[in-house]
């Protein structure tokens, strides 16, 4: 959701079934995003949702540095927990982020909080004994004796050594503002829809909105093939065409979402009322998105645990 339109189209989302925004959280928002985009010298800055923790919550917006769509590096998360005060989250390599997802639970609220995960471990080669040197010297039996029993306290100080060393190098420490950088990101690939027509691909290939889009009418708004993913395509044939030099399609050059894998993930409702579409995600609850038909008013937003519902989704499936 844009800044300038928080107050109305946080209503969509209520309309739609999903949880609100205070009015205070609002005023708060509204003010302190427009602050946030003047002093981060952002193209834009929108709000993104919320994580709901244990012990406080995250406010979550994405700010861009220009009018590309597609890409991370272009793109810029930040955290509150009052909505007023906004840190960046540091940025995360893909080994991070498949250490996150393993990580299962609730968010705390404390983004200096610390999991531990354990990394499988790596099977080690054991050298073999080394030969005692000098068996041909005879030395007395009480210095023998004391150099054994110094021999062994040295391995054994050895083996605790290795030990330590071992179960520092299978232990990972992530902390709770990685997982949440890591999170939003996933969240982001598998839920960021917009209309069919609402992005154009240009000549010199830079995917801008589109200021022609007038909406979808009630009959196209409810096919899922109306609605694409806003992230780099992995389709083949539309990923060729989005690295084909010069002139392409500008309109289907992205992912539908009736192409996501199970089928049939989305959930779909229509109000004849405030003619209005609506998506939620079945992976992850807690995602609305919604699409006032005949008109170019759309958006989506995320207030939810942040944990996937990968186990229960097959048996919501029709």
């Amino acid at each position: 959701m844009q800044c300038r339109d928080l107050f109305l189209q946080s209503s969509y989302i209520q309309t739609g079934g999903g949880r609100g925004l205070s009015t205070e959280e609002k005023a708060s928002l509204q003010t302190s995003l427009v602050v946030l985009q003047a002093n981060s010298k952002l193209h834009s800055v929108r709000f993104w949702g919320m994580v709901l923790g244990t012990q406080r919550d995250y406010y979550i917006a994405e700010g861009l540095q220009s009018d590309l769509t597609f890409g991370h590096t272009t793109r810029k998360i930040f955290c509150s927990v009052d909505a007023v005060d906004w840190v960046m989250l540091p940025d995360i390599s893909e080994e991070t982020r498949q250490h996150c997802a393993k990580i299962r639970g609730r968010f705390m609220g404390n983004a200096s909080f610390e999991y531990t995960i354990e990394l499988p471990q790596q099977p080690t080669d054991k050298e073999p004994p080394k030969k005692k040197e000098g068996e041909g010297n005879a030395k007395p039996e009480d210095e023998q004796g004391q150099e054994d029993a110094n021999e062994t306290e040295e391995e054994e100080d050895e083996e605790e050594e290795e030990g330590e060393g071992k179960k520092k190098q299978n232990t990972l420490v992530i902390s709770e503002e990685k997982r949440l950088h890591a999170t939003v990101l996933a969240i982001s690939e598998e839920t960021n829809v917009a209309p069919r027509g609402a992005y154009v691909l240009t000549a010199d290939h830079r995917v801008i909105p589109n200021r022609a889009f007038e909406g979808l009418s009630p009959a196209a708004a409810m096919k899922l093939n109306n609605y694409c993913h806003l992230r780099p395509p992995r389709n083949q044939a539309k990923k060729t065409l989005l690295e084909k030099e010069g002139l392409c399609n500008s309109l289907d050059f992205m992912d539908t979402i009736d192409e996501d894998k199970p089928r049939v993930i989305w959930s779909q409702r229509y109000d004849p009322i405030r003619q209005m579409a609506v998506l939620r995600s079945l992976i992850w609850p807690g995602f609305t998105f919604y699409h006032a038909v005949c008109s170019p008013t759309w958006g989506h937003c995320y207030i939810g645990t942040g944990e996937p519902n990968h186990d229960n989704v097959m048996f919501m499936l029709p």
